[in-house]
C-alpha cells in the first residue's frame, strides 16, 4: 500500500490543520492493555493451563493472521508533537512516497 509522506491533518495540540509527517512504528503498543485488565486476567486464570478459557479446536478458523497491524504516527510540522491514528492498518507492505 502506498501512502504519501506528508499529509494535512488536524493537530490536537495546535488546534488547527497542519502538515504532518507520517512515522511508521513497528507493531502496536502493549500499553493499551492496562494494569487493571492484566490483573483481572491473572485472577481468572484457572483450570485451563495458562489461558482463562477453553482452547479452541484445531481448525482453519483459528489460524494465525498473515499480517500485523501497523502503528502509524503523525508528527506535526510546527509543534513536532506526535499523535497516533485510532486504529492500525492491517497491511503486508507499506511504501511512503
Amino acid at each position: 500500500m502506498k501512502l504519501p509522506r506528508k499529509v494535512k491533518r488536524y493537530c490536537p495540540t495546535c488546534k488547527k490543520h497542519e502538515e504532518h509527517r507520517i512515522v511508521r512504528v513497528k507493531g502496536r503498543s502493549k500499553s493499551a492493555l492496562g494494569r487493571i485488565e492484566r490483573r483481572r486476567k491473572e485472577r481468572i486464570k484457572k483450570g485451563y493451563g495458562s489461558t482463562p478459557y477453553p482452547q479452541p479446536q484445531k481448525s482453519h478458523r483459528h489460524n494465525v493472521k498473515s499480517t500485523k497491524k501497523l502503528d502509524l504516527r503523525y508528527e506535526c510540522a510546527s509543534c513536532k508533537k506526535q499523535h497516533a491514528s485510532k486504529q492500525g492498518i492491517r497491511i503486508k507492505k507499506l511504501e511512503l512516497t
